[in-house]
């Protein structure tokens, strides 16, 4: 046993073992299936699966995005998504208020909606087309 202890130093108790599993289960190529594997080989077995374990960490270390940090001023996160929305279709007329998809889908149908016209499913609005830019005389 001090010989593996030696041999093994620094060698993750997780390579360890997964080595020891991979031998017994006779996963491992180079092994023979009529002997045990020696200290060498074991402790190759085991430096190889340490390495792949420390590559395959680093590996997950660069390519994970930082956490997502949410910084709330009070608001929820839908109310500020609909303040948003609002601003955006501020400059556009208001058909109707508190309008469901199915009114829309109607009232668009029968012909009622000018062209252009679209409902804001977060804020149950139907919006008229957009005005159109005044054009500047040259």
């Amino acid at each position: 046993m001090r010989t593996y202890e030696a041999v093994l130093r620094g060698v993750s108790s997780r390579a360890v073992v997964e080595a020891a599993g991979r031998f017994v289960s006779g996963l491992v190529a180079s092994q023979s299936v009529t002997f045990a594997p020696s200290v060498a080989e074991f402790a190759q077995e085991a430096r190889r699966l340490d390495e792949w374990y420390a590559r395959q960490e680093a590996a997950a270390a660069r390519t994970a995005l930082p956490a997502v940090r949410y910084i709330s001023d009070g608001r929820a996160p839908f109310d500020v998504a609909q303040q948003r929305l609002k601003r955006e279709h501020e400059h556009r007329p208001v058909i109707q208020q508190h309008a469901t998809f199915e009114q829309f889908q109607a009232l668009s149908k029968s012909g009622q909606l000018p062209p252009g016209a679209s409902w804001v499913a977060a804020l149950a609005t139907i919006y008229g087309p957009a005005p159109k830019a005044k054009q500047e005389a040259a």
